[in-house]
C-alpha cells in the first residue's frame, strides 16, 4: 500500500460546491466502483500518512473482503487528492475500513442528504477510518 502523505491539492465540497482552489490539500474525493465504472460519492480527510477519516455512512456498505466479487469491498473504493481527478490522475486504494462501533451497534439504515441533517444525532457516531 502506498503512503498518502505527499499529495497534490485536493477536491473538497464546501456548502455543496466543489472547491477546486486546493485550499484543503488533505481532503480527497472518494469514488465507488459499480459495474466497472467509478463514481464520486463522498469526501475524506487524510489524517495520517495512510489513514483517511470519513463518515461511517460512506463506508458501512463496503462489507466484502479484498477480491470479493459478490459484495462491495476495498477493491471498489479509491480516493484522489487532485482538484479535478480524471483518467490519468493518481488514485489510492483501501486495505480495510474501521467503522465506529456505535454506528454499527445502532444498525443505522439509509439516510438522506447531508449527514449534518440526518446522521449527527447522539449515539450514531458517523465516523470511519480507511486504511
Amino acid at each position: 500500500m502506498r503512503h498518502l502523505a505527499a499529495t497534490s491539492p485536493a477536491i473538497a465540497i464546501i456548502d455543496g460546491t466543489t472547491d477546486t482552489t486546493g485550499r484543503f490539500p488533505n481532503v480527497g474525493g472518494l469514488q465507488l466502483r459499480l459495474d466497472d465504472e467509478w463514481f464520486d460519492f463522498c469526501t475524506g480527510t487524510l489524517v495520517a500518512p495512510n489513514v483517511v477519516l470519513t463518515a461511517a455512512h460512506c463506508t458501512a456498505f463496503f462489507t466484502g473482503e479484498v477480491g470479493d466479487a459478490d459484495a462491495l469491498g476495498p477493491d471498489d473504493w479509491r480516493i484522489s487528492f487532485e482538484a479535478d481527478p480524471g483518467d490519468g490522475s493518481t488514485y489510492y486504494g483501501a486495505d480495510h475500513f474501521v467503522i465506529h462501533p456505535d454506528w454499527l451497534a445502532n444498525e443505522v439504515g439509509p439516510g438522506g442528504g447531508n449527514s449534518k441533517m440526518s446522521f449527527l444525532k447522539a449515539g450514531l457516531e458517523d465516523i470511519a477510518l480507511v486504511y
